[in-house]
């Protein structure tokens, strides 16, 4: 019996180093979209379910650690959420968009996420058109997508 091959393509893979996620993040419209690009390359979150559901409460930076619910894989027992470090690279950018967070609120990013998203519909949310503007303001056309950073 013959086994099945590897089916991946790295083709599309690239290293993105600092100074241009960096040079993306400075191009972002306001915090939330900062914040958004540096939990997807600074904490490995899936873009869009997993920065969509982060919660504050959630959010431990007292012991640098936040806890992350996973849409993708919450079928597989023990699974559902993981813990996630905070680097030092990601702490402003949660500091900043706590700041500016009015009391009260639940969501981290609140203004990006869309009515469906609330019911996890995550295709109706669209980061792409934005993320779009933002790779083309910095010329920084190697990056294809939020999720990929």
């Amino acid at each position: 019996m013959v086994g099945k091959g590897s089916t991946a393509n790295t083709d599309g893979q690239i290293f993105i180093d600092r100074a241009t996620i960096e040079k993306v993040i400075d191009a972002c419209p306001n915090a939330e979209w900062r914040l958004l690009v540096a939990l997807s390359r600074y904490a490995g979150l899936r873009v869009t379910s997993e920065p969509l559901i982060l919660l504050w409460q959630d959010i431990y930076l007292a012991n640098g650690r936040m806890l992350v619910h996973s849409p993708k894989t919450e079928h597989h027992v023990g699974k559902a959420t993981r813990v996630v470090p905070v680097f030092p690279e990601l702490r402003q950018y949660l500091e900043d968009a706590r700041e500016l967070a009015h009391d009260g609120a639940e969501f981290v990013l609140p203004s990006l996420r869309k009515p469906g998203a609330a019911n996890g519909d995550w295709r109706s949310v669209n980061l792409g058109t934005m993320f779009g503007k933002i790779r083309s303001e910095e010329h920084t056309s190697e990056l294809q997508s939020p999720m990929y950073l």
